[in-house]
């Protein structure tokens, strides 16, 4: 991940350094820092333990602080929402409440609609409506011409390849029970 910095230089990419010290050379010349005369601050001092123990217990305040901080802010924002909602004027109120109601009857209307298309399209394909899916009547009738071939309204079973090879297994009288045997054996 490349970052130029202000200047325009990008550390990461090859020679990136030997370019900053280049322009910080140009820039600033043989400027030198000079010494504050502080030698042992920061120097050689390892930290004690209780040095480690004042630092973490100053961040865990800091961290508190902050949290009740962060506390108090939401629940001011919630204070603020709820004086925002009752400063609104009633103009402001009813056209909200219209604007929903708007919604909920274009809601029913469009369901409405959808649940007449998904009637008459069954009725003009000769099915149940309840075979039918689709949001608008163009994928009602797709669908309907799909399933048309399998399910048909009111439809008798096919009887296509049933029955012996030509002949009728139905009489016009009572057969029999040797009679249904034996019409079933010669096929």
């Amino acid at each position: 991940m490349s970052k130029k910095l202000a200047h325009g230089i990008d550390l990461n990419a090859p020679g990136g350094l030997a370019e900053l010290f280049a322009f910080h050379r140009a820039t600033f010349g043989d400027a030198v820092m000079e010494d504050d005369g502080d030698e042992d601050k920061g120097k050689g001092k390892e930290p004690t333990t209780a040095d480690l123990l004042a630092e973490v217990e100053k961040w865990k305040s800091l961290s508190r602080k902050n949290e009740a901080r962060a506390t108090e802010n939401a629940d001011k924002a919630k204070r603020f929402d709820e004086m925002e909602e009752a400063n609104k004027s009633d103009l402001e109120k009813e056209k909200a409440r219209a604007d929903a109601a708007e919604k909920a009857l274009a809601d029913r209307d469009a369901k409405d609609t959808v649940a007449k298309d998904r009637q008459e399209v069954a009725e003009a394909f000769g099915l149940d409506a309840a075979l039918l899916r689709g949001a608008s009547r163009d994928e009602l009738e797709d669908h309907a011409k799909t399933l048309q071939p399998f399910f048909k309204k009111d439809a008798a079973p096919s009887t296509e390849g049933a029955g012996d090879a030509g002949g009728s297994v139905h009489n016009k009288e009572e057969m029999s029970a040797d009679d249904i045997v034996d019409a079933a054996v010669k096929r």
